[in-house]
């Protein structure tokens, strides 16, 4: 197997294992409910998309997004262009919000910047989708997926 090929499957499975942590997650508030608050903090931090709504049961949304990751795996483990173009969409305008919004707190409030905190499992999602964005948008990649030069 090519060095491309196995970055490739790695990040399929990379989606797939998200996909059965959120599945984890749900299933285990389903068996004990007093854990919803921790489990919606782990479904926030696995879905940063979700920090703009306010919803106090994230939990309940989680199921979508197991179904959108495990579909969004088996489209990359398939070489398919709309879970290439997806992803990439998705990364890119995910880190371009997170710019903006830095660089506005970091120009008119740096007190509140100061006061974040970054757990882990923030900082490894932010870290792993940063590589899966910057190995996706490798030439030798991107003609795996049948985008031509």
């Amino acid at each position: 197997m090519s060095r491309r090929r196995l970055g490739i499957k790695l990040i399929a499975a990379y989606l797939c294992l998200k996909a059965l942590v959120l599945f984890l997650v749900v299933a285990t508030v389903y068996e004990r409910p007093e854990l919803q608050p921790e489990a919606n903090k782990l479904v926030l931090y696995l879905i940063p998309a979700l920090q703009n709504y306010q919803i106090d049961n994230r939990v309940i949304i989680a199921p979508l997004f197991i179904i959108f990751y495990l579909i969004l795996g088996l489209g990359i483990w398939f070489l398919k262009k709309w879970a290439w173009t997806i992803i990439v969409v998705d990364l890119s305008w995910a880190f371009a919000r997170s710019a903006v919004s830095l660089s506005m707190l970091i120009v008119f409030d740096r007190k509140t910047l100061q006061l974040l905190e970054f757990p882990p499992y923030l900082a490894a999602n932010i870290l792993l989708s940063f590589f899966v964005l910057v190995y996706l948008i490798n030439s030798d990649v991107k003609q795996a997926f049948g985008w031509r030069q």
